[in-house]
């Protein structure tokens, strides 16, 4: 389920953007919000996809010890 919403994703970004945008983007997320709606919600974006790296990140700090020690 979860790559099905990765694929998902990623498509909509590649028919949004033009390519020319697409390549110079180094936050390709908040580019296309910004590009269909606006700039206030690509900064929306930015803080949920930060708070989501975060929370990922926090996940495999505390899983890999478990794992090492089981």
């Amino acid at each position: 389920m979860i790559i099905v919403i990765y694929i998902l994703v990623n498509a909509a970004m590649l028919y949004a953007l033009p390519k020319e945008m697409l390549l110079n983007s180094k936050l390709a997320a908040a580019d296309t919000i910004s590009y269909i709606f606006g700039d206030g919600f690509s900064k929306i974006i930015t803080i949920f996809l930060m708070v989501s790296i975060l929370g990922i990140v926090n996940a495999q700090i505390m899983f890999a010890p478990r794992v090492i020690f089981q």
